[in-house]
């Protein structure tokens, strides 16, 4: 049986809210710089 407190899936939640905004943002400056390259 696996306990899993609160603090561990706080802590989980804002390491994966990091991971998606870290990945929002490369997404962005990639489509940036296709808009760019097309110009």
């Amino acid at each position: 049986m696996i306990c899993i407190s609160e603090i561990d899936l706080a802590a989980i939640d804002i390491y994966t809210y990091i991971h998606i905004y870290i990945y929002m943002m490369a997404v962005k400056r990639s489509c940036s710089v296709l808009l760019l390259s097309r110009e």
